[in-house]
């Protein structure tokens, strides 16, 4: 049996082919990725650190928070009824710098759940602006995020310069 030659129209049909799928493959990955348009892009007028402007001007789009500790009762219900969870939080230029959670359910089942969250929400809201921190899930804790959702609401009443 004699070795087959490709012929160079064989060649070259491989390379247009190769081609066709690079221009494919980079066409489509196009697609996935949104370039801004020119009046979307926001350049600041002066560098921003935290959540203030090194000028001092507060900037329209983001409140300013009294920096110090709250500590509040989040309400929520659950199946064995109104429950409540204290939360503490710490705030520095309208980030959470610390946070505690002390549950406060007297029924087994709600006092179990505030446990689990507790011991692992603080990671999901440390370092985050007070503004941005909504919580949905934490750690098998069923509905005990709502009563620090609730928490947070009133922390930030209370905290608005």
């Amino acid at each position: 049996m004699e070795p087959t030659q490709s012929s160079p129209k064989m060649g070259a049909t491989a390379i247009i082919l190769g081609l066709v799928i690079a221009l494919l493959v980079a066409g489509s990955a196009y697609v996935f990725v949104k370039l801004p348009k020119k009046d979307e892009i926001i350049v600041p007028e002066t560098p921003i650190v935290g959540n203030r402007e090194t000028t001092g001007a507060t900037p329209t789009s983001v409140l300013m928070y009294k920096d110090g500790s709250y500590t509040v009762l989040g309400k929520y219900n659950s199946p064995g009824g109104a429950q409540e969870i204290q939360i503490t939080l710490t705030l520095k230029e309208g980030l959470i710098v610390d946070t505690t959670a002390l549950p406060l359910a007297t029924q087994p089942g709600p006092l179990n759940f505030q446990q689990k969250f507790s011991a692992g929400f603080k990671t999901l809201v440390v370092g985050k602006s007070i503004d941005q921190v909504t919580l949905d899930k934490v750690s098998g804790s069923s509905l005990t995020p709502k009563g620090f959702n609730d928490a947070v609401l009133k922390i930030q009443a209370q905290a608005k310069a």
